[in-house]
């Protein structure tokens, strides 16, 4: 077996809590940048927040069903589309709307507990760090990490806008281990999300951590997939991968 090199990470609700961005990611986004763009004022025609509304659930029940991301300016293309207003912005508004839309999120970040701790001394015991993330804008991870002075710990950031697939697609964790240079059994996912994280992770041949938070819902009723650990908090990852490390030796 190969020896653990490289740890990824999912984001919300792994390393971060975010509840309003999160609401907004998966409900009122394509409203709230249409805002942003000025179509809407604080309150939306009724008929027309209806057709968007509609838009974004069959996107939302397209990519639950298939995998497939739709960026933010994707979203917003298809909104102003449904709405007759294709042509009434040109790429830079949009790309400025969606900026200026998820950046009003960032102070709403906290980072979870033992977090930083822990980064830090998987650092310091040699581990390659990364993120993958189901996320429809890309640099918001990069912006709540830069800000919380935690960007450094990572040698890279996939996003499921930025491959255009989601968790748990293996092509999303494949893409992750190529930008590191990394064989899958060389890898760890430490996520809270059984199905996206844990099942998505072993079935793209890395090892699994799964630290799951009080909403978390456990599926290994009805599954034979299991993660290779289960932390109760985010503090004790570091030795359970420690040990995840020290059994593939005995194994091999």
């Amino acid at each position: 077996m190969s020896r653990l090199r490289g740890i990824l990470f999912d984001f919300h609700e792994t390393l971060i809590s975010a509840d309003r961005w999160m609401a907004m990611e998966t409900g009122s986004i394509a409203t709230e940048i249409l805002q942003q763009l000025g179509v809407w004022g604080a309150q939306p025609p009724v008929d027309q927040r209806r057709v968007v509304e509609g838009l974004h659930a069959t996107l939302r029940a397209i990519s639950r069903d298939t995998g497939v991301e739709y960026p933010a300016d994707k979203i917003a293309h298809l909104a102003l589309e449904a709405l007759g207003m294709e042509g009434g912005f040109d790429e830079a508004e949009i790309a400025r709307a969606v900026e200026a839309l998820f950046r009003s999120y960032l102070p709403d970040v906290t980072i979870k507990d033992g977090v930083r701790e822990a980064l830090r001394t998987l650092k310091e015991r040699g581990y390659r760090l990364g993120i993958v993330s189901n996320v429809a804008y890309a640099p918001f991870l990069a912006w709540t990490l830069e800000d919380h002075g935690l960007r450094a710990y990572f040698e890279g950031i996939v996003t499921s806008a930025e491959v255009g697939l989601r968790k748990p697609r293996g092509e999303i964790f494949a893409a992750a281990l190529a930008a590191l240079g990394l064989a899958p059994r060389e890898a760890t996912y430490v996520g809270n999300d059984y199905l996206k994280d844990v099942v998505g992770a072993r079935l793209a041949g890395l090892w699994a951590v799964w630290v799951p938070g009080p909403a978390a819902k456990d599926y290994r009723a009805y599954t034979a997939v299991r993660p290779n650990a289960v932390a109760g908090r985010f503090s004790l990852v570091p030795d359970l991968i420690d040990r995840m490390q020290v059994a593939q030796k005995v194994v091999s």
